[in-house]
């Protein structure tokens, strides 16, 4: 962090305060480096976090079939084609990750991977399903400073929110896990 000049870490938290032109703010649950995915309704999640919590727990990826629901899960979500076209093999056939929301399942990382699959005529994909709990580790807040001093967030949950989409998640969990294939 000392070599990124106006940048300081947030003490005894995963995070940075920075100067922007609009005052001072910092951000919650990421560092520079991670690798982090912007949702329209979640806000930011860090996908770094994501992946060290499945090698910590040490989880092995399910396989699900690439159908026309997956397909038209994806449809919107934007994407490089050069990107999808220069991919090696190897990482195309790396794991994406899923999260399971009150709505079902959402992709939040691997869309050019799984682009490619779908080019490749591939029927299934390698995944990890990752339950609602984890957005509580992997969401990202941006935090304003305001001319009174006081802090005040503008991107990502609120406490409330979260609770309430985690809660209404895990209520559908069980319609969604499968054994693992391999």
């Amino acid at each position: 962090m000392a070599a990124l000049p106006g940048y300081k870490p947030v003490e005894g938290n995963r995070g940075y305060y920075f100067d922007s032109p609009t005052g001072r703010c910092a951000f919650l649950g990421t560092m520079p480096g991670d690798e982090c995915h912007i949702h329209e309704r979640w806000g930011m999640i860090n996908i770094s976090k994501c992946w060290d919590e499945i090698e910590r727990e040490g989880g092995a990826p399910q396989i699900t079939a690439i159908d026309d629901r997956l397909k038209q899960n994806i449809a919107s979500y934007e994407f490089d084609q050069s990107l999808v076209d220069a991919m090696t093999v190897s990482r195309r056939d790396e794991p994406v990750l899923f999260i399971l929301a009150d709505d079902g399942v959402h992709l939040i990382d691997g869309t050019h991977r799984l682009r490619r699959r779908i080019q490749d005529g591939r029927r299934d994909v390698r995944c990890f399903l990752l339950a609602p709990t984890v957005f509580r580790e992997a969401r990202v807040i941006l935090i304003r400073q305001q001319s009174e001093g006081s802090w005040q967030q503008e991107i990502g949950l609120n406490e409330e929110d979260l609770d309430r989409e985690i809660r209404a998640a895990e209520d559908n969990l069980q319609s969604y896990v499968r054994p693992v294939q391999r």
